[in-house]
């Protein structure tokens, strides 16, 4: 009935062999699911996502168990993963499991969806793209099942019942049970399918709540390791699913006080205080400690943190620990708390060390906005460089361009401020003014930034097209050792020419060039056509370039 991920053939022999040689295996999970009394859900799925998208992402790997008692899986090695967990009638369970080179069994109670009071339940489905705004109302009938009759030209319809009375979407309880691999968030992993013959002019959709009877009860999830795991990877876990259950509480508690038009009251988060001291109490070790720092910084209003207890965990936790991955944003938190200027050593070392790029933005993104603050130019024009270069699409790139970009002091229409660049062998320089072409379109880039790599092939598209024109490219490397630019034009083909400006030093910097790659149209007087990196960056380039050189011959 569903679709299983089982070890390949060839995996199957690679660890036989790796055994044989008595080589190191990955660690191993085994995962199942239960019921408040402690049976085994008949079905149930678990998914891997990545721990930097925390548990709203979309998951990269999944499994079903297929009626068996247990999911056996390997675990990624060297990283954190949060880990889901579901099963029909349930919310998710989300955890954090850490790098671990130990294998690792658990069994979970799933938390059930939140009773609310009062609510039609809806059918939603693939006849309105799963829209809960647009779903069909159900009626109820005396024997207490919920009935909807829902036209549709397909022959299948793919469904879940969207149910006030226990909170967001449910999986229905009639119809073949499917498993959706791509749900993320509090979206069921399963739906059920129905099918009707040629005759048949609608579909019925019957939902029975008592088949759900888990729901009159609400229950809280519940991680119980089943045999010896280091403390820290224990704890951790525990403190994660705790964490997300209170953001989902309180997000319902919302939900529920617009729907019954009541006053948004402050959430209390008393229980989920003295679970987190339990959590800690049970278990000493340091990561447990400041794992539950870091979900109080995801739930509690800065009032409610104090100074001392912030500055102490921003001293404690290393630049490169995976525990960021569990909330990388507290980051920003913490320092709003406590302050950046005693921690610029950590925001540095973060910065140059971590193996995280969503944390190594984070961490320059605060190094912009202080900078911006202080006035500090230089180092603002450093940090803004390193975040837009190697983190573009990082959600606070945006709006560091937006509120703390450095005034560039390129305009249309005037020539830049330097025309002199560093020719790569280190022999001299070249002079733009001395280049026989009356266009160029000047590329500044580095071999460590992956999106000038990825846009490599586009350049020699351009020069391809335009090899028989009055027109050049320039590209200047902005890395701070020509070397590395002669070592990595081995592999890669850049027939044009090539100069060197080191991004330290004050050209690049007095130029406002913010980011690599970037790029600059100039025209035969050595002046600026063009700096749109919207137009220069994309598709368009090759028609830019066109439209000047075509005005040439009018």
């Amino acid at each position: 009935m569903f679709r299983i991920r089982l070890l390949s053939t060839f995996c199957t022999l690679f660890l036989l062999a790796a055994c044989s040689q008595n080589q190191h295996l990955p660690p191993k999970l085994t995962a199942s699911v239960v019921d408040q009394n402690g049976s085994v859900l008949p079905d149930f799925s678990l998914h891997f996502i990545k721990a930097a998208d925390n548990w709203t992402g979309l998951p990269y790997d999944e499994w079903v168990n297929d009626g068996e008692d247990s999911i056996n899986v390997l675990l990624p090695e060297q990283e954190p993963v949060v880990v889901r967990l579901s099963a029909p009638g349930h919310h998710p369970l989300y955890t954090f499991l850490l790098p671990t080179d130990q294998s690792i069994k658990l069994r979970v109670i799933l938390p059930s969806p939140t009773k609310i009071p009062s609510g039609v339940p809806k059918v939603v489905g693939n006849f309105n793209n799963f829209s809960s705004q647009t779903g069909i109302e159900m009626n109820l009938q005396p024997n207490g099942i919920w009935t909807s009759e829902i036209v549709s030209n397909s022959d299948t319809l793919n469904y879940a019942i969207n149910h006030f009375i226990f909170g967001g979407n449910i999986t229905g309880t009639e119809g073949e049970l499917q498993f959706q691999n791509e749900s993320r968030g509090v979206q069921p992993t399963f739906r059920r399918t129905l099918t009707k013959s040629a005759d048949q002019p609608v579909f019925t959709v019957n939902f029975d709540p008592e088949k759900y009877e888990n729901l009159r009860t609400r229950t809280k999830p519940q991680i119980q390791f089943t045999h010896e795991v280091p403390e820290n990877i224990q704890g951790v876990a525990k403190i994660y699913s705790l964490m997300i259950h209170e953001y989902l509480s309180v997000i319902t508690e919302r939900n529920l006080a617009q729907m019954q038009r009541d006053e948004i009251g402050e959430h209390d988060y008393t229980e989920f205080l003295n679970n987190l001291n339990q959590i800690k109490d049970r278990y000493s070790h340091p990561d447990v400690r400041l794992a539950s720092d870091i979900a109080k910084l995801r739930l509690l209003d800065s009032e409610k943190l104090t100074v001392s207890e912030i500055e102490q965990f921003l001293n404690t936790i290393p630049s490169d620990s995976p525990l960021w991955l569990m909330h990388y944003t507290a980051l920003s938190t913490a320092l709003d708390i406590s302050g950046t200027e005693k921690h610029l050593n950590l925001l540095s070392s973060i910065a140059s060390k971590s193996p995280y790029p969503e944390l190594q933005a984070e961490a320059l993104y605060n190094l912009v906005k202080y900078h911006h603050n202080q006035r500090n130019e230089e180092k603002l024009h450093h940090a803004f460089f390193k975040l837009t270069s190697n983190h573009p699409d990082h959600f606070r790139t945006g709006y560091a361009y937006k509120n703390f970009a450095p005034e560039p002091p390129i305009s249309k229409g005037e020539p830049l401020l330097y025309n002199q660049f560093n020719n790569l062998n280190g022999a001299g320089s070249l002079n733009l003014e001395d280049i026989e072409e009356s266009y160029l379109l000047i590329d500044f880039w580095a071999t460590w930034c992956g999106p000038c790599i990825q846009a490599i092939p586009k350049l020699q598209k351009l020069n391809t097209e335009f090899k028989d024109e009055d027109f050049a490219i320039v590209s200047i490397s902005v890395d701070q050792v020509p070397e590395n630019v002669l070592s990595f034009q081995k592999k890669w083909d850049m027939p044009w020419y090539n100069l060197h400006e080191p991004q330290q030093g004050d050209k690049i910097r007095k130029m406002g060039i913010m980011g690599v790659p970037h790029y600059i149209l100039l025209g035969p007087d050595r002046k600026v056509l063009s700096h749109d990196q919207s137009l220069l960056s994309g598709d368009k380039a090759g028609e830019v370039i066109r439209e000047y050189l075509d005005r040439q011959h009018e």
